[in-house]
This record gives C-alpha cells, sequence and structure tokens, in this order.
C-alpha cells in the first residue's frame, strides 16, 4: 500500500498528537510507528507506516495554510476531488460541491 505511505494524513496526525500528548516515545531521531489493522472478508490486514520529524513538518505547514484560510474568512475554499471519498456516497456535500456540476459515477 505505497499509496497509505506516501500520502495518507491520519497516520502522521495520530502520531504526532500521541506524541505531543505522552502518550508514546518517540525514538532518538523524533519518529514512531503507526499501525493500521484492518478487517475484511479476507482476514486481517496490518500496515505499519514509520512517522517521524519530516512528516510532523509538512502537517504543520498544512495546518497553518488552513489557519490562514479560516482567519481571512473566505466564502468559497480550494477544492480537491483526489480521494475516493469524494463522492456522493461518502460525502454529504456532493450535491452541491461536484456532484452539482453534473458529474456522476
Amino acid at each position: 500500500m505505497w499509496e497509505k505511505k506516501r500520502w495518507d494524513i491520519q497516520s502522521t496526525v495520530y502520531a504526532f498528537a500521541a506524541i505531543q500528548t505522552g502518550m508514546i516515545e518517540p525514538e532518538p531521531d523524533g519518529s514512531t510507528n503507526f499501525e493500521f489493522v484492518v478487517m475484511h472478508e479476507d482476514g486481517v490486514q496490518r500496515l505499519v507506516l514509520a512517522r517521524g520529524p519530516e512528516h510532523f513538518a509538512w502537517l504543520k505547514s498544512k495546518v497553518e495554510a488552513l489557519v490562514l484560510l479560516i482567519e481571512a474568512g473566505l466564502h468559497t475554499w480550494p477544492k480537491q476531488d483526489n480521494h475516493a471519498l469524494c463522492s456522493p456516497k461518502w460525502c454529504s456535500a456532493w450535491d452541491f460541491c461536484k456532484g452539482a456540476s453534473g458529474i456522476t459515477y
């Protein structure tokens, strides 16, 4: 699952929060592992992702950009549709966001 390794935000946020709150002690280099455990019809799948200071720096950068958008009081925000959750099945805003353009799947 190279996609999770490259783009997953959940592992970065959870690992960062666990370190910051003292729930876990990071390695001397500031890194830690995050383990996904997914149950499905074929059994259990485990995926361990390493997360460290470089991931946490990127997370901080993303959050700072969001804070600036919030503080700007914008009426419209940038849109992203690069994930499976951007769909009528998963997003309650679909009908007045991407779905409003007439796209169907």
